[in-house]
């Protein structure tokens, strides 16, 4: 989910779940890269005691942004167009 939050920065806020349980995933890491402009990582957080993320100061509202969540020692990834709402990663 990404919208403005002034007229040069955007924000992504987002939330992982596991899918198996419904529970929160907390304290794993998550990064977003711009995959338009060569792979950037426009950040590196970790989630919350809730399962969720944000990321201020985004590049682009109209990129699509690879979100990719690391648990268990494997990586998953999802694709998020910028719409306002919440990214589910399960």
């Amino acid at each position: 989910a990404l919208w403005a939050a002034d007229a040069r920065a955007f924000e992504l806020r987002g939330r992982v779940i596991n899918d198996t349980t419904r529970e929160p995933v907390v304290a794993t890491p998550v990064t977003v890269v711009d995959p338009r402009h060569g792979m950037v990582t426009e950040d590196k957080l970790q989630t919350d005691t809730q399962g969720g993320f944000a990321v201020s100061s985004l590049s682009d509202e109209i990129s699509m942004y690879l979100v990719q969540v690391t648990y268990a020692g494997v990586v998953y990834t999802e694709m998020v167009r910028p719409e306002p709402g919440t990214v589910q990663m399960k």
